[in-house]
């Protein structure tokens, strides 16, 4: 475990000296009154840590720097009132709640607020270079707002995976783990591409605003997921528009979306706790615990039970 009694401002690698395995090393946190790295993965150009956070006492305003790309997924729903803001200058100006998914480009930095309590993360380290070949914009405020709450169910879908093969790796586990870094590399490449893509062609396609809006709500529910009629309203759009744009925006359906993040929410679930099944399956949107154990199967090749199995092995 790693852990600091003092509060100083987070620095991610400033010694461009050091090699890439010495820099990954430093990458502790100096915020928080402890960290425990609970599993981690190491690779020659990028790692994984699943991270345990305790703050005893509420976060001021820190700066937190970053030299390599840091892409983090809180594997539960962030303190209420954790909030980041992007600098483009010198001092903070306009904080927003810290999304559960968020990625902070190398060679930029945030300030950061976080309340009193607790959260469990996996964080992917990695060095610019190795994004670069996937990269052909400038990071502008617009591809920096992409990066503050990443809804991209793909991406967050990845990084559970890799979370899971760090707690419990199994057959082929290296081999599995860099085919999912260079999968996680293409999909944050297509999130941030699609901000510039939808802000040339406004029509047609759903603007970033209703995206996020529409992820927000899906994301943030529990139970019975929204109905399209009711994210149309939201949109200020028809149901028929908001699906044809939908599609046109994301290349899924609503119907398809929804169902990636009930059965991502229910990884999530079956992965780090013991509740019942059942009450996965409702809290997911499921019908039944049937209709849950068909959906899951058919998505993941696994029984629900079996998941959670070999997620605690």
């Amino acid at each position: 475990m790693y852990t600091v009694s003092e509060m100083s401002p987070v620095r991610l690698l400033r010694n461009p000296d050091l090699k890439t395995a010495e820099k990954f090393a430093l990458c502790r946190p100096k915020t928080t009154s402890s960290c425990e790295v609970e599993a981690k993965i190491s690779r020659p150009h990028f790692q994984i840590e699943v991270r345990h956070y305790r703050w005893d006492k509420p976060l001021e305003p820190t700066l937190f720097h970053a030299d390599v790309c840091y892409l983090e997924l809180a594997l539960h729903p962030r303190p209420a009132g954790s909030e980041v803001d992007y600098l483009g200058g010198k001092t903070a100006s306009s904080y927003v709640a810290t999304g559960n998914c968020s990625f902070i480009p190398a060679g930029h930095e945030a300030m950061m607020r976080v309340p009193q309590g607790e959260q469990q993360v996996v964080g992917c380290l990695f060095e610019m270079d190795v994004f670069k070949p996937l990269v052909d914009w400038e990071w502008t405020p617009l591809e920096i707002a992409a990066c503050f709450n990443i809804n991209n169910i793909n991406i967050r879908a990845t990084l559970v995976r890799l979370a899971q093969e760090a707690m419990s790796p199994d057959y082929a586990s290296q081999r599995l783990v860099d085919s999912l870094f260079e999968s996680l590399l293409v999909e944050l490449s297509r999130h941030i591409r699609a901000t510039r893509i939808v802000a040339k062609e406004p029509y047609g396609k759903l603007s970033p605003q209703q995206l996020r809006l529409i992820e927000n709500r899906i994301s943030e529910t529990s139970g019975e997921f929204p109905q399209t009629s009711w994210l149309a309203k939201e949109c200020g759009v028809s149901n028929r528009h908001l699906a044809r744009m939908f599609k046109r925006t994301t290349g899924k359906t609503i119907t398809e979306y929804i169902t990636e993040v009930r059965i991502n929410k229910a990884r999530m679930k079956l992965a780090n706790g013991e509740q019942l099944i059942k009450e996965i399956a409702w809290e997911c949107g499921f019908q039944s615990q049937s209709s849950f154990a068909q959906a899951f199967r058919k998505a993941t090749g696994f029984t629900p039970r079996q998941y959670r199995n070999r997620s605690h092995k």
